[in-house]
């Protein structure tokens, strides 16, 4: 019923995060029109996306509980990675409630979202916190759907070949990357 939709990364400044991500080889999406974006979005074939993301430190200022708790955590200072979403078939989030209270997860009530695309199209879609901010949030489909037909990156990128990879560190105290 639930899959991993994406991965939320943090970051100070989108515009450079976009360049650097490109840069390395990534195919980036700005969310909506860049002069006014908070997030971007790198896409792979298939499986979860990346998400990154810039939010005002104003971000969940009155919200209090795991809500509050969750978003001070996107807002924390630095940057990195700060949460995944799951996500279900459905495009209405009440389904997936039922069955999360069912199975004695607390949750938020369902909560509309929305943005505009850089082309102008309006993306819809629902999302519901768990009361406890360890637990993954939850998205509802994309209405229309988001993922592109075709996703490649310059630099050859897969999920896949993301998986394979594993940081060790060096001899010398340092970290690196191996296949």
């Amino acid at each position: 019923m639930l899959r991993c939709s994406h991965l939320l990364c943090t970051v100070h400044d989108l515009g450079q995060a976009v360049k650097d991500f490109r840069d390395l080889g990534f195919t980036v999406e700005w969310g909506s029109d860049p002069r006014r974006a908070h997030n971007a979005l790198i896409w792979f074939p298939e499986g979860p996306f990346i998400e990154l993301a810039h939010f005002p430190p104003s971000v969940g200022a009155s919200a209090d509980g795991a809500l509050g708790e969750r978003l001070a955590r996107w807002v924390a200072p630095g940057e990195g990675w700060r949460d995944v979403a799951l996500e279900t078939d459905a495009t209405d989030l009440a389904g997936a409630r039922t069955w999360l209270e069912a199975a004695g997860v607390d949750v938020s009530p369902v909560m509309d979202g929305m943005r505009v695309r850089p082309d102008g199209e309006e993306v819809r879609y629902q999302y519901l916190m768990p009361h406890s901010a360890r637990l993954p949030f939850v998205v509802s489909a994309y209405d229309p759907p988001q993922r592109p037909e075709a996703v490649t990156h310059p630099n050859g990128a897969s999920p896949a070949g993301c998986a394979r990879r594993r940081a060790r560190p060096r001899k010398s105290g340092r970290w690196s990357s191996r296949a």
